[in-house]
């Protein structure tokens, strides 16, 4: 099927919140896949991409301004010692901490609206309009729960810096900080938009089986389905491992402060009567930096997946391209009644078929029956 002319069509016909159902109507296969892929994911994919992108600045910057500026304060004698405690005096780690926190639950909360839309759209059979109206929504709760979360976290003075990676972050010392603000928030979000993918997989694969009945080619869906399957899968993988070393950080915290401070009442470190718990395993807590950044590797293979690139060079300017993060109001009607005027003209180029011949053909013999015959001449007649 040619997509040519319906490029544009495509794109406002999903994202416009102002939307006619006599230009969405025409929909097979390959249509719906395409009003599935653009409505359910692209938009949500773009966000993950962009909040990936600045919780894993912090990470890019540190070679560059290193380990000391980035996580150490400074006496007055010039004496730097690691951030334990809010982050005010120093600017570049209070900057650092809103990139990585704010983009990390942002892009959590996009992963749950992927699956939200998703779950609408193939389980519960929304059309696009009901959506797009909750779709500022969306965007309140994608933007404005991170944000919040930051205040939080800002007024109560929560952040500290790793002593491994020099990023201020939270929980690095408090348990409580690491279980409350950051596993929590997580791992519900992300469960939950699992589960929501979960229910819309389901209700595309009954889909595919009526198309397949019906005698349609679903290979298309099959492709979109596995490639959604595989973003989804190392999306959640990596997900879930960051957050079992983040456990285990939170193990070592809740053994470490009892025992630091049972051995400050017993004399210090060197009266020898502490019991010292055993020591952390560097190693899975550079395993779990590096899933929490290889969420942006499957955000990636979609982003830059041949076809994606091939769509967004298709577009006539930056503008359209921006279509797919935010809906643009400018000239919008007017695209889609020019889309709709050339499928008009596309139908109408086509001959009409020829109508029956009339009367019947009779059969090989040239026997006709009488009954058929009485009932054509009192027709005629009539």
């Amino acid at each position: 099927m040619n997509f040519s002319y319906f490029r544009y069509f495509y794109f406002f016909c999903l994202l416009s919140p102002i939307k006619s159902p006599r230009y969405c109507g025409y929909l097979d296969l390959d249509i719906w896949i395409l009003l599935i892929f653009f409505l359910c994911t692209f938009m949500s994919i773009g966000f993950l991409a962009f909040c990936s992108l600045l919780s894993n600045i912090p990470h890019l910057t540190r070679p560059i301004i290193g380990f000391e500026e980035m996580a150490c304060n400074s006496l007055i004698s010039g004496v730097r010692y690691l951030i334990i405690e809010g982050p005010y005096e120093n600017k570049i780690c209070f900057l650092n901490f809103i990139f990585f926190y704010f983009g990390s639950i942002a892009g959590n909360c996009w992963w749950l609206i992927l699956g939200f839309t998703w779950y609408l759209s193939a389980s519960r059979k929304w059309v696009e309009e009901e959506i797009g109206k909750r779709s500022i929504l969306l965007h309140i709760f994608a933007w404005g729960f991170p944000l919040l979360l930051v205040i939080i976290c800002l007024s109560n003075n929560l952040v500290d810096a790793s002593e491994l990676t020099g990023i201020c972050s939270l929980g690095n010392f408090s348990h409580l900080t690491l279980f409350w603000f950051w596993i929590i928030p997580r791992l519900l979000i992300i469960l939950i938009g699992f589960f929501l993918l979960l229910a819309g997989f389901s209700s595309m694969c009954k889909e595919r089986n009526k198309f397949k009945n019906k005698g349609t080619d679903t290979s298309r869906l099959e492709k979109f389905l596995l490639k959604m399957g595989i973003f989804s899968l190392i999306y959640l993988f990596s997900i879930l491992l960051n957050s079992l070393c983040d456990l285990h950080h939170l193990i070592v915290l809740s053994e470490w402060q009892p025992n630091t401070i049972n051995c400050k009442t017993k004399g210090g470190a060197f009266s020898g009567n502490c019991i010292r718990p055993e020591q952390p395993e560097p190693k899975l807590y550079v395993f779990g930096q590096t899933m929490g950044m290889a969420t942006g590797l499957a955000v990636g293979l979609c982003i830059f997946s041949p076809k994606t690139l091939a769509t967004m060079s298709s577009l006539s300017s930056w503008k359209n391209a921006l279509v797919c993060f935010w809906p643009l109001q400018t000239k919008k009607s007017t695209i889609i009644n020019s889309s709709f005027k050339k499928t008009k003209q596309q139908t109408l180029l086509i001959p009409p078929p020829l109508p029956p011949s009339f009367p019947p053909q009779s059969p090989k013999n040239n026997l006709v029956p009488t009954s058929s015959i009485t009932i054509y001449n009192s027709q005629h007649f009539k």
